[in-house]
C-alpha cells in the first residue's frame, strides 16, 4: 500500500510540474485543462492517505515482533 501511495503522490505532483515545462501527464490529460490541478491535488491526497495507512500498518507488524 505504501508503494502505491508514493506512486500516486508522484503522479499527482507531476500534474503541477509538467505543465510548467510544457509537457502533460497522460492520466491527468484525460480531464479538461482547467480541472487538471484539482485532479492532481486529489491524486496527491489519495496517495498521502495510502502512504499513511501503509506506514501505520507497517508499524503494527514491527511492534508484534
Amino acid at each position: 500500500m505504501l508503494k502505491l501511495g508514493v506512486l500516486l503522490v508522484v503522479i499527482g505532483a507531476s500534474a503541477y510540474v509538467l505543465p510548467m515545462i510544457g509537457l502533460r501527464d497522460r492520466i491527468t490529460a484525460l480531464f479538461p485543462p482547467n480541472l487538471q490541478p484539482y485532479v492532481g491535488g486529489g491524486i496527491i491526497a489519495v496517495g498521502a492517505v495510502l502512504c499513511l495507512l501503509g506506514l501505520k500498518k507497517g508499524k503494527k507488524k514491527d511492534d508484534k515482533k
